[in-house]
C-alpha cells in the first residue's frame, strides 16, 4: 500500500522550512520521502497539515465497501435518470465486478472514501469503468489522486478512456479541465448521453 500526500499550506511552509522536496500527488511513498530524516518533531507536525490517503487493492472481501461507496457516489444520478448501473448493486454482482475489472480503494484515516475501476483492453490501453468518492468527501481533492495515483500504478498506459454523462458539467470539468481528456464521442447508454473521453500520451 502507498501513501500519497495533499498539499495544504502547512505541508508547504515545513517542507520549505525543512528543505524536504517531494512531489505532491506523485508516485513516491511517505516512507521513502522521510528514508534518513531524523527530525521526528517535525514529521509529527508535517502529518498534521497533510491528508493521507492509503491505497488497498480490492478483493471480494470488499464487496460491502464497494457497495457502500458507490451507493454514496451515484446516488444523486440513480435519481435524476432514473437508473444508474454502479446504484444499487448486490453483494454478489459487486463480488463478480471485482474479478473482472481490478479496483484500488482509497482510504483516509482508516475510512473508505473512494475507488477506481479499471479495465486493461490491451497493452498501455485502459478504460476507467468508475472513480467514485464518498459523496460527503467530494471535492477534498480524493478523486484527483485516485486517477493519479491509478497512472503511477500504470506507467504505461498509453491511453486512457472513460465515459460521462453529457450533461454532468462538474465531472466534464474535472477530466478535461485538470487531466487533459478530450471528448471524443457521444452515445446514448440506457437512455442517457454520454460523453466518451480520452487521453494520449
Amino acid at each position: 500500500m502507498e501513501l500519497f500526500l495533499k498539499r495544504t499550506p502547512t505541508s508547504d511552509r515545513l517542507l520549505a522550512d525543512s528543505e524536504l522536496r517531494y512531489p505532491y500527488e506523485g508516485s513516491k511513498t511517505l516512507m521513502h520521502v522521510f528514508d534518513g530524516f531524523e527530525d521526528t518533531d517535525l514529521i509529527a507536525e508535517l502529518l498534521k497539515g497533510i491528508n493521507v490517503l492509503i491505497y488497498k487493492c480490492a478483493d471480494i472481501s470488499d464487496a460491502d465497501v464497494l457497495v457502500e461507496i458507490y451507493n454514496s457516489a451515484f446516488h444523486d444520478d440513480f435519481i435524476r435518470y432514473g437508473q444508474c448501473p454502479a446504484y444499487g448493486r448486490s453483494i454478489e454482482n459487486m463480488e463478480q465486478s471485482v474479478r473482472d475489472f481490478p479496483k484500488i480503494i482509497a482510504y483516509d484515516d482508516g475510512k473508505p472514501v473512494g475507488v477506481v475501476s479499471y479495465k486493461t483492453e490491451e497493452p498501455g490501453k485502459y478504460y476507467i469503468g468508475c472513480l467514485a468518492v464518498l459523496k460527503e468527501e467530494q471535492g477534498r481533492g480524493i478523486g484527483t489522486l485516485l486517477l493519479k495515483h491509478f497512472m503511477s500504478e500504470h506507467p504505461d498506459w498509453k491511453e486512457i478512456t472513460l465515459v460521462t454523462p453529457k450533461d454532468n458539467e462538474r465531472n466534464i470539468r474535472f477530466y478535461t479541465e485538470r487531466f487533459g481528456f478530450d471528448i471524443v464521442g457521444e452515445e446514448v447508454d440506457g437512455g442517457v448521453t454520454v460523453f466518451w473521453f480520452k487521453l494520449s500520451r
